[in-house]
Parts: C-alpha cells; structure tokens; sequence
C-alpha cells in the first residue's frame, strides 16, 4: 500500500508545478509531498517492482491450484481405494 501511494503521490508532484502556500503550512502535508520528490521511483524501477509483484502473486496462485488440483485427485484415489 505504502509503495501506491507512493506511487500517487510521485504522479501528482510529477504533474503539479505549484501546492498552495495554505497546505504547505501543515507539517504533515509538507512530510507527504518531500517524501515523494526525495524517493521518487523512476517509471522503469516502478514497472520493474510492479513486475515483480505480479510474478510473486501469479506464483502463489498457480501453487495453490495446483495444491487444490492434487488434494482433489488424492482424496478421489483415496476413495477409490476404499470400495
């Protein structure tokens, strides 16, 4: 979640040339909009984190379909044997 609105935030300074001098007087406002332009990604590590991500998510789900896919065949064989 962290990394999102990270993300956001980089987009927004990226696109906004100037915040009102009403926000910038609230401290945490300011902490939201440095933080961003200090540790700012560039679009090739976001995608490249993003990809990552995606990689580790799709592994997860094909590990647990193939673990539902298996318990499946062993409990039919199970009952198979036990006629």
């Amino acid at each position: 979640m962290h990394v999102l609105c990270l993300s956001y935030m980089t987009k927004i300074i990226e696109q906004t040339c100037e915040i009102l001098e009403e926000l910038m007087e609230n401290l945490e406002v300011q902490k939201t909009v440095k933080s961003p332009e200090g540790s700012a990604f560039t679009k090739t590590l976001l995608a490249s984190y993003e990809k990552f991500w995606n990689s580790i998510s799709m592994e997860k789900t094909l590990i647990s379909g193939f673990e539902k896919k298996g318990f499946l065949k062993g409990r039919k064989e199970g009952r198979e044997e036990g006629r």
